[in-house]
């Protein structure tokens, strides 16, 4: 996720009408009119929309992040490998060529210089977990199994992950206002040591997705359709598995578990590519590294100070405290 700062920062640039001039200059790459995009969220990137003349055709989304910044790298790569995987029919929008022919560009604005993409609105419905049909859910996962049985990877290629400092580095401590937390620590190394410990005959690697959730997928007529890849990366098979099922597991602030559904995932997924026990049996650690992950980066979002904030930035200073220390909390609560 962006920093607050930097969500705060962009805002600050929004008109009444969601129109902003920063916007406007990225729109300009793709021959958009001044106008036409509208600021919907800023989370992993900061995002736009593109209304259609008339509502007559889906909406683009516009999508951008600071040059030089964590999230303008991934935005690099997610474009490319979105490209590739929408090519090999598996799912993914294709990403639209700017005026210049290119799926990414760097553009000045008035806010500095910025990495942008322009993706179609996906095909389908969005479908909350409290709706979801055990056919959706084994589509779901049969989605995810045909991304990780592909073989083609396009350039640039994901770097390997050290998989477990990447799954579980918290640096030592809780955050920037605090002291070190030794339990904590403690739970996470043990994470660590166990993820390092996996045996790779049992374990297989590769391409990951990283966010399969449900609110990144649509569901129509011709199957899953997914528009985002900002997290992916290379790495176990069953922890890009893991992070897509949360809301199913119960590993989310307010979820629950929903087995049934689990269940139906899980053979969808095996109906596209083999799951070995080992890897099912390993979604709890997985589970458990992606918490630990969380309330890392979560330190460096939170960002904002205390003093001179519109509300809006506090309640989501507030929600975003609320799920580290639920993370915080279970990764002391379940030991490895």
């Amino acid at each position: 996720m962006l920093p607050i700062s930097e969500i705060w920062r962009i805002s600050r640039t929004v008109d009444e009408g969601w129109r902003s001039p920063l916007a406007d200059a990225v729109a300009a790459a793709w021959g958009l009119p001044e106008g036409a995009a509208r600021w919907l969220r800023s989370s992993a990137t900061h995002v736009f929309v593109i209304p259609s003349p008339g509502g007559s055709e889906p909406p683009g989304y516009l999508r951008f992040a600071p040059e030089g910044s964590p999230a303008a790298a991934k935005l690099r790569t997610s474009v490319t490998l979105l490209a590739g995987w929408a090519d090999q029919d598996l799912g993914a929008v294709q990403p639209v060529r700017s005026t210049r022919g290119r799926l990414c560009e760097t553009v000045e604005t008035p806010e500095g210089r910025v990495v942008a993409m322009l993706v179609p609105a996906a095909e389908g419905a969005e479908t909350s977990v409290d709706d979801l049909s055990a056919e959706q859910a084994a589509a779901w996962g049969a989605a995810l199994a045909g991304l990780h049985a592909s073989t083609a990877v396009p350039e640039p290629a994901l770097s390997p992950r050290e998989t477990a400092r990447a799954s579980t580095d918290l640096a030592g401590g809780t955050g920037p206002a605090g002291p070190p937390d030794t339990a904590l620590d403690r739970a996470v190394r043990t994470i660590a040591a166990e993820i390092a410990a996996l045996d790779p005959d049992q374990h297989s690697q590769g391409s990951c997705h990283g966010d399969f959730e449900l609110d990144n997928i649509r569901f129509g007529p011709g199957g899953v359709t997914f528009f985002d890849a900002d997290e992916a990366y290379c790495g176990w098979f069953a922890a890009d598995v893991a992070l897509a099922v949360r809301d199913l597991t119960g590993t989310t602030l307010d979820s629950s578990e929903r087995p049934e559904l689990l269940a139906a995932y899980l053979a969808g997924y095996r109906s596209r590519r083999p799951l070995t026990a080992a890897e099912e049996a390993s979604l709890p650690l997985h589970s458990l590294a992606a918490s630990a992950r969380l309330v890392r980066e979560l330190d460096g979002v939170r960002d904002a100070g205390r003093t001179g904030l519109p509300e809006w930035v506090r309640e989501l200073d507030a929600s975003l405290r609320e799920h580290q220390d639920w993370h915080r909390e279970r990764l002391l609560q379940n030991p490895v």
